[in-house]
């Protein structure tokens, strides 16, 4: 995957595949890993109501992750500033903390709707479907404000809202555990027993990214079964014998 896709839609490659890694891939080269913990930490541990600019979140993703529409506004854009605020109160309540820049959810009311958009928000996004007054989207247009509209209700866009962040923000991208076609199975075996992670990113000679080998396989890869003929002494053998099991020595 490209470090643009969604936390959302991460998680469901992985829960489809059974994966519990994917590689993060630019042109054929590896920028990072994305685990399933690290998606599980980014949408239980964020309290941060500024986490989704600070990501810097392309609209793209939110209409992905939400089943929304453009209504006014381009997708091709991004939310690089401000809170994600609910607007549940009054419009004379929400003048006191809709700030500019922010993105709103809301449901039908006009009054706020044309609130939220007056106090110089970024996005609003309106719940349920509701229809959107010709009046409200071209309030929008003037005040270079985007409305989104959603079929869901505000408290599951207030659940889902955080999943439209890209793994490029989660991802880990340094100190990275990665092994060459070329490596020995006996060489990677050991590396991997002192690491933490199911899954490992395989390049090519030329740093290229060709696959994922996982702990499991490798560490279940049954060893060369071999019989001896006579020679019993490890000087006497074939190249790589103390990795294999021995069956047999039959004296000639």
């Amino acid at each position: 995957v490209t470090e643009d896709v969604s936390l959302k839609k991460a998680w469901h490659m992985m829960r489809d595949r059974g994966d519990v890694t994917l590689p993060v891939v630019d042109q054929g080269k590896l920028t990072g890993i994305i685990t399933i913990g690290d998606i599980a930490n980014a949408y239980m541990d964020v309290y941060d109501n500024c986490i989704l600019s600070t990501a810097k979140t392309s609209y793209k993703n939110i209409l992905e992750t939400l089943d929304a529409k453009m209504i006014v506004g381009s997708e091709d854009g991004f939310f690089e500033s401000g809170e994600v605020v609910i607007a549940t109160a009054n419009p004379d309540v929400l003048e006191d903390y809709i700030h500019p820049g922010d993105m709103v959810i809301l449901g039908n009311r006009y009054e706020t709707q044309l609130c939220a958009i007056e106090m110089g928000a970024a996005c609003v996004v309106i719940s349920m479907g509701a229809k959107v007054s010709k009046t409200i989207q071209h309030f929008a247009k003037e005040h270079n404000c985007i409305v989104i509209n959603t079929p869901y209700d505000s408290f599951t866009v207030a659940r889902l809202i955080n999943q439209s962040m890209s793994i490029g923000y989660f991802m880990k991208k340094e100190k990275l555990t990665t092994f060459r076609v070329t490596d020995k199975t006996e060489d990677i075996r050991a590396i991997m027993k002192k690491k933490r992670y199911h899954d490992f990113p395989v390049l090519d000679e030329e740093d290229n990214y060709v696959g994922m080998i996982s702990r499991r396989t490798l560490l279940n890869l049954r060893k060369k079964r071999l019989i001896l003929v006579d020679h019993n002494e490890t000087a006497q053998a074939v190249d790589g014998i103390e990795y294999a099991d021995i069956l047999e020595i039959i004296d000639h």
